[in-house]
């Protein structure tokens, strides 16, 4: 597969947003896989020692589980989260 840049000048489908809420990144990991915090703190950039309070904001509107399972990332036995 070969992707080509946009000739200067065309504008963005996606403008830039300038600062991104941190939750949007976590909801896109977990939505259609079972992932380790240590998983998705790779994935997301978001620093491991906020994630607890980001997955309790997103439980607010969504529903996230977490489970003792085989983490859909690193193949290992974690808690993991997932969106239901």
């Amino acid at each position: 597969m070969t992707f080509h840049r946009a000739p200067p000048g065309t504008p963005d489908i996606l403008p830039a947003v300038p600062n991104p809420d941190p939750a949007l990144f976590i909801v896109a990991a977990i939505l259609q896989r079972a992932l380790c915090e240590p998983c998705i703190h790779i994935k997301t950039g978001v620093p491991r020692a906020m994630l607890s309070g980001y997955l309790v904001r997103i439980g607010e509107v969504m529903t996230v589980t977490a489970t003792q399972a085989t983490c859909d990332g690193c193949q290992e036995q974690a808690k993991v989260y997932r969106i239901a």
